[in-house]
């Protein structure tokens, strides 16, 4: 019995791989205009789902929902973290003074001097120079004008981000076919096996019994050794998981070509992965043979390399 993933498989080329990216990746951007300057930079780590985190410098702050939605639009998994800076040129903002914070640092100032018996002596000017004394606001022309600016640097560095992880989950999947070729090798060998293994009980459980049966004297029954060897042949049949596993290669080995697949692949991967582990364990606690048992090691070794890779696949 032979397993095949397929006619065009080929355990050493990455193509066909346009659905793969690697949930692990950065990208940069940047951009700028007449009123400034805007930098965008991406990165992402392995997530379950899709996990967003957006810091922005105070003036793209309207902007957050926005950034959100075009990010949303190109990814599906991945704890990704979102940088964007603005630069500004000139006076696009207007700035004013928190009134009602620098009443407070100074109405509390106060307080403490005239509690332990001191002059108070506040200075004005020194208080404006305290974190968020002084508040930016940008005017609704700067608002309109900046979202292009960033967009551009945003989709800048999603496509560098985009590209990186395209490129390496190119070598991924090279890893991946490799250790796919294995378990196809080491499951037709297994399949091979299977039948010699009933064979040889059957051989090993009739010289038992004729050595027995001469021992005490008593006449053989080959219906015994038949019965026998039918119950274990019933009790360690294996065909069955090894023509799923098989089915579960043939599958693994089409979505990672990316056949009849659109979008990001990784979840079905991991899915296929648990699946062609379970029927590797059925096999090897029904076969009872020590070289399917050997098999059986190799197969779940590299079961684990693939699911460790396939876990950092979008």
């Amino acid at each position: 019995m032979t397993i095949a993933t397929g006619p065009d498989s080929d355990s050493s080329s990455p193509t066909s791989t346009a659905t793969l990216r690697s949930m692990t990746g950065q990208g940069r951007g940047e951009s700028s205009s007449e009123s400034g300057g805007c930098i965008c930079e991406i990165r992402s780590v392995n997530h379950r789902g899709l996990k967003i985190t957006i810091r922005l410098s105070d003036r793209l702050s309207s902007l957050e929902s926005k950034i959100e939605r075009l990010v949303r639009k190109r990814l599906r998994r991945g704890s990704v973290s979102v940088n964007v800076h603005w630069s500004s040129i000139g006076s696009e903002v207007a700035e004013s003074m928190n009134v009602s914070a620098l009443t407070e640092v100074a109405s509390r100032l106060a307080k403490v001097a005239q509690s332990n018996g001191l002059e108070a002596q506040i200075d004005m000017a020194t208080l404006l120079t305290l974190p968020g004394m002084i508040a930016s606001t940008p005017t609704s022309k700067h608002a309109e004008a900046i979202w292009p600016i960033a967009e551009a640097s945003i989709c800048e560095a999603l496509d560098r981000f985009q590209t990186m992880r395209s490129e390496e989950a190119e070598t991924m999947a090279i890893a991946l076919n490799s250790d796919l070729a294995r378990i196809e090798s080491r499951l037709n060998r297994i399949a091979s096996l299977a039948p010699k293994v009933l064979t040889r009980y059957q051989d090993r459980l009739t010289a038992k019994i004729a050595a027995t049966m001469q021992q005490h004297q008593l006449p053989e029954s080959p219906i015994d050794v038949l019965r026998e060897v039918q119950v274990f042949a019933d009790r360690g049949d294996i065909s069955e998981e090894v023509t799923r596993l098989g089915s579960h290669i043939q599958m693994f080995g089409r979505v990672l070509r990316g056949e009849g697949e659109s979008g990001a692949v990784g979840r079905k991967l991991d899915f296929i992965i648990q699946e062609m582990f379970r029927e590797t364990n059925t096999i090897g606690s029904k076969a009872g043979d020590s070289d399917i048992a050997a098999e059986v090691v190799e197969i779940k070794c590299a079961i684990e390399r693939m699911r460790e890779l396939v876990q950092n696949l979008e």
